[in-house]
């Protein structure tokens, strides 16, 4: 009998197992550490060494700063613009348009938000 799980292989319950990355995170997956499963986030833990994902403090007050002027600089101009226009649906757009592209860089933790991580103390127990 083949060893190989195949992608239509249906897994129980009682395989799945805890497996730690090099960043001492876990990720918990079906199979144990063979790697070989067809489950997607599965496979980007066996290969992949994952950034962060959150910010340290230092770098949600960077985000929050950043997210407020943008979005404030984004109002002034899209309120500008469609006054000018004479269009109101252009400031709708303008400001969905920099709605997103703020989302798009305050929301991921890109690697300015975490170079300063916290030194939690150990329990004295």
């Amino acid at each position: 009998m083949n060893s190989e799980i195949s992608p239509t292989t249906t897994l129980s319950p009682t395989t799945t197992s805890h497996h730690k990355n090099q960043n001492g995170g876990s990720a918990i997956y079906s199979g144990g550490h063979n790697c070989k499963l067809p489950n997607i986030p599965a496979l980007a833990h066996c290969y992949y060494d994952f950034p962060p994902l959150t910010q340290d403090f230092e770098g949600q007050k960077l985000s929050n700063l950043a997210k407020t002027r943008l979005l404030v600089l984004g109002a002034i101009l899209s309120t500008i613009t469609g006054f000018a226009l004479g269009d109101v649906m252009i400031i709708w757009f303008m400001f969905a348009f920099v709605a997103g592209i703020t989302m798009l860089l305050v929301v991921p933790p890109w690697p300015f938000f975490t170079q300063h991580p916290v030194q939690w103390q150990t329990p004295a127990y």
